[in-house]
């Protein structure tokens, strides 16, 4: 099973501990039962951690062109203008280092800054923050 399957597993047994835990916490009392229902919010909290720390060791594909871009953004379903890309539970993050250049490959642990986008909390690509100026203005790599 590849890693992100494997995330997708698991976020949906996280999702039936919740909704496990929130039908008992309505059938128990919870002053006759805080321990329990204490303990089955910290288990859960806890795999959703383990949960993100896995996702995050995904390498996304690193965005170098134009119509890479373009690829990606038909992968992830949005318009092409990049409208309300949110409606597609599309995000994006800045990573990396410092220095706003393009010298070097898109990276999560760059010295440069780049954007990672994420669908559903998944990385899915990242680009240099510098070189999608670059494309904005007509560029291509």
């Amino acid at each position: 099973m590849d890693v992100q399957r494997m995330v997708e597993f698991l976020t949906g047994i996280a999702d039936d501990m919740e909704d496990t835990l929130a039908g008992d916490a309505g059938e128990l009392n919870p002053t006759e039962n805080p321990v329990w229902l204490q303990r089955g919010a910290a288990n859960i909290a806890w795999l959703r951690g383990e949960i993100k720390e896995l996702a995050d060791s995904i390498v996304p594909d690193a965005v170098m062109s134009r119509r890479t871009l373009q690829g990606v953004a038909k992968d992830l379903g949005v318009r092409s203008d990049w409208h309300e890309p949110d409606e597609q539970d599309v995000t994006a993050e800045l990573v990396g280092g410092g220095s706003f250049d393009n010298a070097m490959l898109p990276a999560t642990d760059s010295m440069e800054m780049c954007v990672l986008l994420r669908q559903g909390g998944m990385p899915v690509a990242v680009v240099n923050l510098a070189s999608l100026f670059a494309m904005a203005c007509g560029e291509d790599f």
